[in-house]
């Protein structure tokens, strides 16, 4: 009875769970949907950029050229020093030549002597005060031009770096466009005219200063030839005719009119020869030079004005008030650089041109001055009553 009830619980379980095990289960027909948040992030090509703008290189460069131009300036003003202190040191010389000599005169007692010294001290100080103008035209000259063609190496070598890296950050932000190509090959042929007419025009600046110093030199020589010359033949005008004696005043007059006055003649004819051949090299040297940075470089050319070819205006050998004139052409320039250092470097250096200007007033009165301290000497020594006689004959004839 034990056995039999057992027997139908265990065949009731295995029942139920046969009937759980093949029982199918429910499926929903509309699942739910879910829905997951986009991150992908939001990028666009014109918020990176690969290289500078043109406006920043343009920057740069400009900044790069400010300092190449503030090198140049230095440059220019230590090569210009030495000259600047030899010009001083004339200019004490002069002083010194001034101040002797009227010492000298002065003191001496002898009418010849002091008429003798007269026109020695005319004669040195001439010397001495010419040497200062030139010096004072040559060196600008020098510095001028290691400025300018310092300026034209700078800019080109700027001008050419600024082309050719805008034409490669343009390569580099569209390298599928032919324009961005074009624009390269079109920088490059634009930095080698820049720099090929830039160094044309850096080397005839060089060499117009060379010219222009030539002038100056062959201006200088020829003035202290005819200078030396006019002083000898004064002089000896004067002694021979202090001395009385007609025999000694007419070998003065022979030394004068076969000598002297043949070698003056012989020598301000080559000197303007001279002057001519350097004036049409100069000219000659402009128009190849020129015409050659045209070629090569046509638009720099259009930007530049035309060099100034003509030679430095010498003063004439036998014309004191000439001496004032060209003092004056020079007063007139020291103005206009007075103009432009106060308007470009501030008073410091408006200051130091009119300095100089001053230095040049000075300068011109001492010429003037100095055309007529003959005759003013002879008529201090005539109004002492120290010349007299055959001596004042001879001192009339040198003061004139």
């Amino acid at each position: 009875m034990e056995l039999y009830a057992r027997s139908h619980r265990t065949t009731g379980i295995a029942l139920t769970a046969a009937a759980i095990t093949f029982a199918p289960l429910a499926i929903q027909a509309h699942p739910p949907t879910v829905s997951l948040p986009d991150v992908t992030p939001n990028v666009t090509v014109s918020d990176i950029r690969l290289t500078a703008s043109p406006a920043q290189i343009e920057a740069a460069v400009a900044g790069l050229q400010a300092v190449l131009d503030d090198a140049t300036v230095t440059v220019a003003d230590v090569v210009g020093a030495p000259g600047q202190a030899l010009i001083g040191v004339v200019d004490n010389i002069v002083r010194l030549i001034d101040v002797g000599f009227t010492g000298l005169i002065g003191a001496t007692g002898n009418p010849t002597l002091a008429a003798s010294l007269t026109i020695i001290q005319t004669l040195s100080h001439d010397a001495f005060a010419k040497l200062a103008e030139n010096l004072s035209l040559a060196n600008p000259v020098i510095t001028s031009a290691v400025g300018k063609a310092g300026n034209l190496v700078t800019t080109a070598l700027t001008g050419s770096l600024q082309n050719m890296l805008t034409a490669v950050a343009t390569v580099i932000d569209d390298p599928l466009s032919p324009a961005s190509y074009v624009g390269l090959f079109t920088a490059g042929l634009a930095s080698a005219q820049l720099l090929a007419g830039n160094g044309l025009r850096a080397v005839q600046t060089l060499g117009d200063a060379g010219f222009d110093f030539a002038h100056i030199a062959l201006g200088e020589v020829t003035f202290q030839f005819n200078n030396l010359v006019g002083g000898l033949s004064a002089l000896l005008t004067q002694l021979g005719a202090a001395s009385g004696v007609p025999v000694i005043e007419a070998a003065v007059r022979g030394v004068q009119g076969l000598v002297l006055a043949p070698a003056r003649t012989v020598v301000n004819l080559g000197s303007g020869l001279a002057g001519a051949v350097l004036t049409t090299a100069n000219a000659g040297f402009d128009l190849t030079l020129g015409g050659a940075a045209a070629i090569v470089d046509p638009v720099g050319s259009a930007r530049h004005s035309a060099p100034n070819t003509s030679p430095i205006a010498v003063a004439p050998d036998d014309a004191p008030r000439s001496f004032t004139l060209s003092t004056e052409a020079r007063i007139d320039r020291d103005v206009e650089d007075a103009a432009e250092a106060e308007g470009k470097g501030g008073i410091e250096k408006g200051g130091v041109a009119k300095g100089v200007i001053e230095n040049d007033v000075e300068r011109a009165v001492g010429d003037e001055s100095g055309a007529t301290r003959r005759t003013a000497g002879v008529e201090r020594a005539a109004d002492s009553g120290r010349v007299d006689g055959p001596a004042a004959s001879g001192v009339s004839r040198a003061a004139s």
